[in-house]
């Protein structure tokens, strides 16, 4: 299981706490720790037009290591 959380800070101090809180929280709820816990950037994880996580897609920019990347404009993907 991978979890994604999105957060706004950016120190190196306040993340690896931060990722401390995420772990043992996501393993509380999950029952297990994760496989991996991926703190990003806001608007990362992506979303539909009514809110709803877009699982699948999410997956897809883990896999291949674009997490907290910007994405392309629509004019500019082939």
């Amino acid at each position: 299981i991978v979890v994604l959380a999105e957060t706004r800070v950016e120190a190196e101090s306040a993340l690896a706490a931060l990722q401390r809180e995420a772990e043992l929280a996501a393993a509380d709820v999950l029952g297990a720790a994760p496989d991996d816990l991926v703190l990003c950037p806001p608007q990362t994880v992506l979303k539909t037009s009514s809110g709803k996580i877009r699982r699948s897609a999410s997956r897809d920019i883990y896999v291949e290591g674009r997490i907290g990347r910007k994405p392309l404009p629509i004019w500019n993907v082939h």
